[in-house]
């Protein structure tokens, strides 16, 4: 029984220090920030062609004519965003030195922007007053 305790205090303690070792000192704390407003720039960048694209696919099926070009064009931007996060991924680690949850927190909002995002904007269009 007494072993039993012992070995209970003994996991929650290394509970206790894998979740410090995840805390991010002050100095790193700034280096998350200055991390979170350059990779939501660099995504709102993605983010706009890819609404620039999809709005210039939707003029083009209304003209009855061929996406094919855009639609590849969208994929390319697509995976240069993936690469991007991957890049963003290996520079917070080794060279800004962000501790894993906070890096899986800049992917997921880079994500949210640019790919997630465009699949949920509603186009309400009025009806122009006849004068």
């Amino acid at each position: 029984m007494v072993e039993d305790q012992n070995e209970i205090i003994q996991m929650q303690e290394e509970i206790i220090e894998s979740i410090q070792s995840q805390k991010l000192d002050e100095p790193g704390a700034e280096r998350f920030i200055y991390s979170l407003f350059v990779v939501c720039g660099i995504s709102m960048i993605f983010e706009g062609l890819i609404k620039s694209y999809r709005a210039k696919k939707k003029e083009k099926k209304r003209a009855g004519e061929s996406t094919k070009e855009l639609t590849k064009k969208i994929f390319i931007v697509y995976l240069i965003h993936l690469l991007f996060i991957a890049l963003t991924c290996l520079i917070c680690a080794y060279l800004v030195k962000i501790t894993g949850p906070y890096i899986w927190t800049l992917c997921l909002i880079s994500v949210s922007m640019v790919e997630l995002a465009p699949l949920f904007t509603i186009d309400i269009n009025f009806k122009k007053k006849k004068e």
